[in-house]
């Protein structure tokens, strides 16, 4: 494969800001740094092979799994990566036939891809340093599964504000942020599709956890240097002005969102005006349900001594504010995480873990699974703590499966787990 050399030169002063600072207040230039000295095809070093036991599936002399994704018109069928001694290997896993085929593999003379993100039949791969600098990789999947090829890649220095997703896709579109200017830019093509000349600077502005692409549709959101902010509509142009909130979340269908601003809350739609809730006391996090257009938020008082935390609450229109669930007890930094009409799962302090069960009005306390040791599917959950492998579903409570070791949970698709055990990477179907 050719190497593509990178694209990309972030020129701070001169282009990273539409009003860029005097020179004494501009921020540190940072160092450019490429994680990737090349990319090629590579030959995998294994040959991949399937074995069983007890109902499992047992993938013989697999690397360290990087991903796994349901391939569209394929049933039965999942793209898994791994990398096995620094190839990162691309593979059709077939859970009925109980085969697993090798279509192709690649090398990154550098830091190993670690974030992907995957929309038929591109597959975009990440490698960053934490530092802020990123090297991207966009791959295509030929629809006869037979082959990958890079179609496209590039290097940056992202600013902080932007690094929650600098590169996303929407209706078979790739789009980069505006990490080097006020632009945006689709990909691979390098059409800039919008200029952000009212922007705040992204290397110095204050751009909120919110903001940048709404997953799922043609919407960018970002502050704007008179300190609003700007719905960006990509297909069709049309920009509208909004409050510059703390926060915001977007229901389902991303036609109304809910913004809080200090301890109160609100909803409204694109265009439409902002209407606020009357709280029974103040409001943290708050979450779209996914199967529902029901709100939920964390409630609590506020004193002298700080915030207290104590009800989960939900909104929808229909029903209007109700208490749904007491919190276990009052911790800080209560967080929703996922949501559907009949279950919640937050975090509180340090990544502590809660289910609320509203169909039961049960609370269950998930500590022991450890952070991103566990995989959500519409308020279906399964997790690895201590030597249990544990699943939740609404209704039934929580269950241990087995006890047989430490766990480690990689992905859970369309009732299938593939976790690893005792150095084994292993696909199981789970029962109803």
């Amino acid at each position: 494969m050719k190497k593509i050399l990178p694209a990309i030169l972030v020129l701070f002063l001169l282009t990273a800001c539409s009003n860029p600072s005097p020179p004494s207040a501009a921020p540190d230039r940072p160092v450019i740094i490429n994680l990737w000295d090349s990319t090629a095809k590579g030959e995998y070093p294994a040959e991949l092979d399937i074995s069983q036991e007890a109902g499992d599936l047992i993938i013989e002399d697999f690397g360290e799994p990087l991903a796994v994704y349901e391939l569209p018109e394929h049933e039965n069928q999942f793209l898994v990566l791994d990398n096995n001694q620094g190839v990162v290997g691309f593979h059709v896993l077939d859970v009925r036939a109980r085969t697993i085929e090798t279509i192709d593999a690649l090398t990154f003379a550098g830091v190993t891809p670690q974030q992907f993100s995957f929309a038929w039949p591109r597959l975009l791969l990440q490698a960053s340093d934490g530092g802020g600098n990123s090297n991207w990789a966009l791959a295509e999947i030929d629809t006869g599964l037979d082959q990958v090829e890079i179609v496209w890649q590039d290097n940056a220095w992202v600013p902080e504000t932007l690094r929650r997703r600098p590169i996303w896709e929407y209706g078979g579109n790739w789009y980069l942020a505006p990490v080097t200017g006020p632009r945006l830019t689709q990909i691979p093509d390098a059409e800039v599709v919008a200029r952000l000349e009212d922007t705040a600077c992204a290397v110095s502005g204050e751009w909120p956890a919110w903001m940048g692409a709404v997953t799922n549709s043609p919407y960018f959101v970002y502050p704007t240097s008179g300190e609003e902010a700007a719905l960006l509509n990509l297909t069709t142009g049309e920009k509208q002005v909004m409050p510059l909130f703390q926060d915001l979340r977007w229901n389902q269908e991303r036609s109304r969102y809910a913004w809080r601003q200090d301890d109160t809350i609100g909803h409204s739609t694109p265009g439409a005006a902002q209407e606020q809730l009357e709280l029974e006391g103040i409001a943290g996090s708050l979450l779209w349900a996914s199967d529902w257009d029901i709100l939920y938020f964390i409630g609590g008082q506020r004193d002298y001594f700080g915030a207290t935390w104590d009800t989960l609450w939900i909104w929808n229109e229909d029903a209007g504010l109700q208490p749904v669930l007491e919190l276990p007890e009052n911790r800080e930094r209560w967080r929703l995480l996922a949501a559907t009409s009949q279950s919640v799962l937050a975090a509180s302090g340090n990544d502590q873990l809660w289910y609320f069960d509203l169909d039961s009005s049960v609370v269950h306390d998930l500590s022991g699974i450890e952070p991103g040791n566990w995989r959500w599917q519409e308020g279906f959950l399964i997790g690895g703590r201590a030597d249990e492998l544990v699943r939740i579903t609404p209704g039934a409570g929580l269950r241990v499966i087995e006890r047989n070791g430490a766990y480690r949970i990689y992905s859970l698709l369309d009732n299938y787990i593939v976790f690893g055990l005792e150095g084994q990477v292993r696909v199981r179907q789970l029962a109803n």
